[in-house]
């Protein structure tokens, strides 16, 4: 009967045995019901999560604490740091809270579930300002009657009463308290890092240590122990790293729960077991952070797989229903365990592809998938290398395993240890991956565990990209072929368009030239006109005499500005209008435009008022005057031609459609935001409601018919309105048949401070009361500065003016070939100054090299030779470099006179031009000149440093004067004021040559005006005259001024004597020597000597 007995426990214990190992090999997938990914404010890394008693689940997330009710989340932040207070642990208290800590510990906190709101442990409290905040804490424990174990970072144990926060510290000897747990006898169990296990009896006080000891095997596995939970047996789990204990408490003995884990060499931090967590049968749920496991109520260790490789496990939580919830990286999982497949497992502890770990599926080609039966698939590509470290058991034991690769290699590969580690390359096709557990009775188990491995070979090899291959190339032929017909296609209609193209740039290039020539033939008879009436206006003593000469001038500048206006639409849409910004008072400026028809309204009988208005800044006090006015100092940048065109239509506008009896009203305001606002009323006919939308339009007319009763050509208000734009304003109308109009413009404005106006800072006579009151005379502009009369000089046979060597006028060079504009310059400046004339620019080169004269004006489209080309040629030779040009031209287009100061004029005048604006001009280059001699002379000749000045070595330093007139902002005539330009480097070279050739020769005989004349390759009229404009000495007296500056230079050296220094530079006597030192410096050379 004994025999029998032990005969039936050894079949008994050996099925145990066999069901146990059976279940440890096998694999529990449970069935995937939600994931949750993050979102903006909400963080779903959670190293810790708990339930409360209604079944919703709380998060120590990385943001705030979490709580999700099943349906949606909500965020709790610490409402001192209100967002990125990262929580570390938290745990469901009997009395309803959650507790919870930062990662450090340094405070305390707590949710109350009954009103849903965040509590934090005030900063006073004995047990955050003595505990917490001193010491930190790593967890805390919340027992079956509410209380709170907090363990603290290296000072020991603590037990807090939540409702008073009476703090007993109950353990301290140094211990670094990891984590809490209590049995059901009540004994609080806690971890250390280095110290192993403690057990505390709360009612004897007694503290037990249980540690590892390398002797019994039924001690503690190691002494860094961390995650802790009392089982419903009376066993305590023990969180090892990469395992766990199971220990008896009544027999003080650890049972081993050794994990298999990846077999890796890399330095990374270890996997440990942190928490357990315990479904409503006492199974006990652990996760290393890479793989996660099930230790059943029967003692039975199984691993968890998921339906993919997932990142690293932070946290887990079952609920009442026995859904486990799983925390990763980024994203929250619900999986349901009572839909849990189970089977022959197949644990991957490592899976490399082509040198990269798969944690992830990141590829249709290499991923790990299981299938709705838990079977795993992998995809690789063809011969990419991988390796695989797998086991199938989740318990780490002393088995022995075998696996093959059918399809590749049928043979089988045994070993000794319960885990294997495989490397394959292999060709495109599918694999099966087999692996077996040794049975311990020294056979194999009937069940194997298997492995899907699919090869997916590259695109170029599979059927499909063959067929694809096919389709192309019967696709490329059609295409080539239809390509081929369609390139000829597009090859005759591209020349099509390409040939239209270039109709269409010749016939913009031949408007272009069109303009250009029209302006210009315009422009030239405008001129003579203009200084015509001007001639016969300086003439008469009243204008009232030959009121036939002020119909005259009106008309001309009418016609002036019809042209000038077609021009600037022309600009507009060619996209070429530049801005030209000055500095003034806009107010003022406004005003001077309106003056300019004071004499035009009191001709028509029509009262025109010009009304400034205070600015709206005006409450700043200091910003304006008291009366309103803009003070002086207040200076605006804006474009003042620009605003002269509007206001001018704008005005001439409202004139001409306002009867005999009418009243014109004029607005000028600045506004608070630095714009001005410009309103123009008339008492006219006004415009009907129909017609407003389309008084801007280009050409158009109110009244179209032939028989109008008002005139015009519709360009002036859609030029305001496209000047307007082009300014960056508004423009608009109001107005009502019968009563008038009124036009609105509004014009930014840039207030500057600090420079100096431009414009006029002169306000007009009468602001306010009615112009028609006495400003001007009647007349539509002012008229031109009046001039003396000229005697027209006498003629040679070849109709040049016959020259006089000996007159000391300057020699003025007009090159013009019109014959009219020509003789109309040519008499009216006959009477200043000796003057020559020029038909066609090459005849003016031939001029200026056979003359030399003072001054150069030179019109610019001319046959031959135009004035670009003349002005070039004159600026790059050494014989005429130094003549300054005024350039006279009919293109006012602002590349036209940039073209010409780039190429070095010294002057610039639009036609049509003053003739008294002419001889100023050319009278402000003659008095430069003068300026330049003397300061020529001191730089080339080198004046001497003696305490005394030189006579006739001074250089005056006052300023060109230029007249008011000679800058205009409105009117005919235009022109373009420059900075004085001497050419300072090309002179200095020039006389610097000559003087070093003078001081290489001051002994020879052969120094005279020739051999200098040689020297510069110039003809000695050319010299005489270049030697003349540049420093007002003849060559004889610029060589006598060298030797006489280099004698000086000799004797304050003082190593030679008077008669030396005087042979030195080619005197042949000491006191002729003296007699000239003497007359040029003011005192006798001995005074030099040291």
């Amino acid at each position: 009967m004994r025999k029998r007995a032990l005969w039936r426990i050894s079949i008994c214990w050996f099925w145990l045995n066999l069901v146990a190992g059976f279940s440890e090999a096998q694999l529990l997938v449970p069935r995937l019901l939600r994931q949750f990914d993050e979102k903006r404010g909400l963080s779903l890394t959670a190293p810790g999560m708990t339930q409360d008693a209604q079944g919703r689940l709380w998060l120590a997330s990385t943001n705030g604490i979490v709580c999700f009710d099943g349906s949606g989340f909500r965020v709790f932040h610490d409402p001192v740091m209100k967002e990125g207070d990262y929580y570390y642990h938290l745990m469901a208290s009997p009395d309803g809270r959650i507790w919870f800590k930062m990662s450090s510990g340094f405070s305390l906190s707590y949710i109350d579930t009954r009103q849903s709101r965040l509590v934090r442990v005030a900063d006073t409290t004995r047990l955050v300002r003595a505990y917490l905040a001193k010491y930190g804490s790593h967890s805390f424990f919340a027992d079956a009657q509410a209380n709170l174990w907090i363990g603290l970072q290296q000072h020991g144990l603590l037990k807090v009463n939540p409702r008073t926060l009476a703090v007993e510290h109950l353990i301290d000897q140094g211990l670094d308290v990891r984590f809490i747990t209590q049995d059901r006898r009540g004994v609080v169990y806690f971890t250390t890092a280095k110290q192993g296990l403690f057990a505390y009896n709360p009612q004897t006080g007694v503290l037990t240590n249980y540690r590892h000891n390398d002797k019994d095997t039924t001690s503690l596995s190691s002494d860094a122990a961390f995650g802790l939970q009392a089982r419903p047996d009376g066993s305590i789990l023990v969180g090892l790293i990469n395992g766990a204990d199971l220990f008896w408490p009544a027999t003080g003995q650890f049972q081993h729960l050794g994990l298999n884990a990846q077999r890796t060499t890399n330095a990374q931090a270890p996997a440990y077991v942190s928490s357990f967590v315990l479904d409503a049968t006492g199974n006990a749920y652990f996760t290393t952070g890479e793989l996660t496991y099930r230790y059943t109520a029967q003692g039975v260790l199984q691993q968890l797989g998921f339906s993919s490789p997932t990142h690293v496990i932070r946290s887990l939580s079952v609920s009442a229903s026995n859904r486990l919830w799983v925390s990763s990286d980024n994203t929250l999982n619900e999986y349901d365990l009572s839909q849990t497949e189970v089977f022959p497992s197949l644990l991957f502890l490592k899976l490399t592809i082509n040198g990269t770990e798969l944690r992830d599926n990141t590829s249709t080609t290499q991923n790990l998938v299981y299938d709705q039966r838990g079977h795993p698939t992998l995809t690789v590509g063809e011969n990419v290398p991988f390796t695989m470290q797998f086991t199938v058991a989740a318990k780490l034991a002393p088995q022995t395993l075998r696996w093959r690769l059918n399809g590749y290699n049928p043979e089988w590969i045994s070993s000794q240890d319960i885990q294997g580690e495989v490397a394959y390359q292999l060709p495109a096709g599918t694999y099966t991956f087999t692996v077996n557990q040794g049975a311990r009775s020294g056979s194999w188990q009937p069940t194997v565990s298997t492995l899907t491995i699919v090869v997916v070979a590259p695109f170029w090899k599979t059927p499909a990209f063959l067929i694809f291959i096919g389709l192309m190339v019967v696709g490329l032929g059609y295409y080539f072929v239809r390509a081929y017909s369609r390139r000829r296609q597009l090859a005759r209609q591209l020349a099509r368009q390409q040939q239209e193209a270039d109709s269409l740039r010749q016939l913009d290039e031949l408007k272009t030239r069109f303009f250009s020539n029209v302006t210009h033939e315009f422009r030239t008879p405008l001129t003579i006109i203009l200084n015509a009436t001007e001639q016969l206006t300086a003439k008469i003593p009243t204008m009232d005499e030959m009121p036939e000469v002020a119909l005259i001038q009106r008309h001309a500048h009418q016609l002036l500005r019809l042209i000038t206006e077609t021009l600037d639409i022309a600009r507009l849409d060619a996209g070429k209008q530049e801005a030209h910004p000055q500095v003034g008072n806009p107010g003022w400026f406004i005003g001077q435009v309106v003056a300019q028809f004071a004499g035009l309204a009191a001709q028509r009988g029509i009262d025109l008022t010009y009304h400034t208005h205070p600015t709206t800044h005006a409450e700043s006090g200091s910003d304006s005057s008291p009366n309103g006015r803009i003070p002086d100092e207040v200076l605006f940048r804006f474009e003042a031609e620009t605003w002269e065109k509007i206001a001018y239509n704008l005005l001439a506008n409202a004139l001409k459609f306002t009867p005999t009896g009418g009243r014109v009203d004029v607005w000028g305001d600045i506004t608070a935001d630095q714009t001005f606002l410009l309103r123009v009323r008339d008492t006219g006919i006004g415009i009907p409601a129909d017609q407003l939308e389309r008084v801007f339009d280009r050409f158009h007319q109110v009244d179209a018919r032939l028989t109008r009763a008002y005139s015009g050509t519709g360009i002036g208000l859609s030029l305001v309105r496209e000047l307007t734009s082009w300014l960056g304003g508004q423009v608009w109308v109001e107005s009502q048949p019968g009563q008038g109009s009124t036009f609105t413009v509004r014009l930014p404005l840039t207030a500057v401070d600090g420079e100096q106006a431009v414009l006029p800072m002169t306000p007009v006579d009468s602001v306010s009361e009615p112009i028609r009151q006495g400003t001007l005379e009647k007349g539509s502009l002012p008229n031109p500065l009046a001039v003396s009369r000229r005697d027209v000089p006498l003629m040679n046979g070849t109709g040049q003016p016959v020259l006089d060597e000996s007159n000391p006028k300057p020699l003025i060079l007009v090159v013009e070939d019109h014959d009219d504009l020509r003789s109309q310059v040519v008499g009216y400046l006959s009477g200043t100054y000796q003057v020559l004339s020029a038909s066609t620019g090459l005849l003016g080169w031939e001029q200026a090299l056979a003359q030399v004269p003072d001054v150069i004006v030179s019109d610019v489209m001319m046959p031959e030779l135009d004035g670009y080309e003349l002005l070039e040629r004159l600026k790059t030779d050494e014989r005429t470099s130094h003549i300054p040009v005024i350039l006279l031209t009919a293109r006012s287009a602002p590349e036209s006179r940039m073209r010409g100061l780039h190429r070095g004029a010294d002057d610039y005048l639009i036609k049509p031009f003053s003739l008294a604006e002419l001889a100023l001009r050319i009278g402000n280059g003659l008095r430069t000149r003068q300026q330049g001699q003397k300061r020529f002379l001191a730089v080339s000749t080198g004046a001497v440093s003696t305490g005394a000045v030189p006579t006739g070595a001074g250089v005056d330093t006052a300023t060109v004067d230029v007249p008011p007139g000679a800058v205009s902002t409105g009117g005919a005539s235009r022109g373009v004021l420059l900075p004085v330009k001497v050419g300072l480097d090309r002179e200095e070279a020039f006389l610097d040559r000559l003087r070093q050739a003078i001081l290489a020769q001051l002994t020879s005989d052969a120094l005279d005006v020739d051999w200098l004349a040689r020297q510069a390759n110039m003809s000695r009229t050319q010299l005489n005259r270049k030697l003349s404009a540049l420093t007002d000495l003849s060559p004889n007296r610029f060589i006598q001024r060298v030797r006489l500056e280099r004698a000086a230079e000799l004797l304050q050296e003082g190593t030679l004597s008077v008669a030396e220094v005087a042979d030195q530079i080619g005197y042949n006597s000491p006191s002729h020597f003296t007699k000239v030192f003497q007359e040029h410096f003011g005192y006798p050379p001995a005074r030099l000597k040291k």
